[in-house]
């Protein structure tokens, strides 16, 4: 849990993430036990060089955005409710989490899994327990963090070899992925 010892707001490198406030140097106690100006060193580096990969700055406020959101993300919790189903431990967390990532009914995604009925068309949400939209929650994490990181990795690449670098576009929004529907989760894989 990476929390600032001030405000309880996350930290993201030396900066917050938290109430809308946007992205910027906060007071808080870094992670590791060094100076927080010395990750403001760090982080100014990794603006630095981002900018010598043509990555505009709307995209690298963009970024940090992302990252602070799943940070939100991660530090949701769940636990059983009378039934053994998965409850938030925090629906502050929650909401919060949802409002960062722009994804509201995202906690309905994550302590549900949509079923498909086997006899044709409808589909309906079965509850899941608190391991399962834990481990939901991890994945969700995960994915947006490699293609991030796929997507940095991949510019990096591209500059180096003298590839023309294409204009940015943000690449963790997958062409075959749909919102939510009010009959369950849309999209799929193009086969």
């Amino acid at each position: 849990r990476h929390r600032s010892a001030t405000d309880g707001a996350p930290l993201v490198g030396p900066t917050r993430v938290g109430s809308g406030a946007g992205v910027g140097v906060g007071a808080g106690t870094p992670r590791d036990g060094g100076s927080l100006a010395g990750e403001a060193a760090a982080f100014a580096e990794l603006e630095a060089a981002l900018s010598l990969l043509f990555v505009p700055t709307t995209v690298q406020s963009a970024l940090w955005e992302l990252l602070g959101a799943l940070l939100l993300l991660a530090e949701v919790d769940f636990t059983p409710d009378e039934n053994g189903y998965a409850l938030p431990a925090s629906t502050d967390d929650l909401t919060a989490a949802e409002a960062a990532l722009g994804c509201p009914g995202l906690g309905m995604l994550l302590t549900a899994t949509p079923m498909a009925s086997p006899r044709g068309g409808t589909t309906y949400s079965m509850a899941v327990d608190a391991r399962r939209a834990a481990a939901a929650r991890d994945t969700v994490c995960a994915e947006l963090y490699r293609c991030v990181f796929e997507a940095l990795l991949g510019r990096i690449n591209a500059v180096l070899s003298g590839t023309r670098v294409q204009p940015w576009v943000q690449p963790w929004v997958q062409p075959w992925v749909k919102p939510p529907t009010a009959r369950g989760v849309g999209g799929s894989r193009p086969s």
